[in-house]
């Protein structure tokens, strides 16, 4: 007669995870992976926090496996509270990195209403800052350079030489 993969009862399990034994946690893991898996998805929310919590809760078996007193016959309520604390600290360390989402915007705005074409106060105050008052433009002519004229008498300025330099 075969021995079953799972003859072994939780406690002797348990005592073989103590002394180091990798093949009792693979039997441990192929017990109840799929229970414990099944809990943690309905505690965390992406399928990456759920094999987080498997991995932790049977990491956490191999290192605490001397100190584990089991009540009862069985690991798996051991298993699922321990998945739970695992919950519980997932679940604290994503809301202390959590930020608040700006509204979503929406996608058929008004459209704001043009203003007349005079000038606004600050673009006068601009203006009045940083022009003189004789503002000069450039003037072209056909065929000719462009001259720089004084607004105030149209008449063209004088060029200026510039330092160590001939006239252009």
């Amino acid at each position: 007669m075969q021995m079953s993969r799972y003859d072994d009862t939780d406690s002797e399990l348990l005592a073989r995870l103590a002394i180091g034994d990798s093949v009792a946690l693979s039997m441990v893991f192929d017990k109840y992976a799929p229970t414990v898996t099944r809990y943690a998805r309905a505690i965390a929310d992406t399928r990456m926090d759920v094999e987080e919590l498997v991995q932790d809760t049977f990491f956490t078996v191999w290192l605490k496996s001397s100190t584990i007193i089991l009540p009862n016959t069985s690991l798996l309520p051991w298993l699922l509270v321990t998945c739970r604390n695992h919950g519980l600290n997932l679940r604290r360390r994503h809301d202390k990195h959590r930020t608040d989402e700006l509204p979503p915007r929406p996608r058929n705005r008004p459209r704001r209403e043009r203003r007349s074409p005079r000038r606004t106060p600050l673009r006068s105050r601009r203006n009045r800052t940083t022009r003189p008052h004789r503002q000069t433009h450039l003037r072209t002519v056909p065929h000719r350079r462009p001259t720089i004229r004084c607004e105030k008498t149209s008449l063209p300025r004088p060029r200026t030489i510039p330092e160590g330099g001939d006239r252009q």
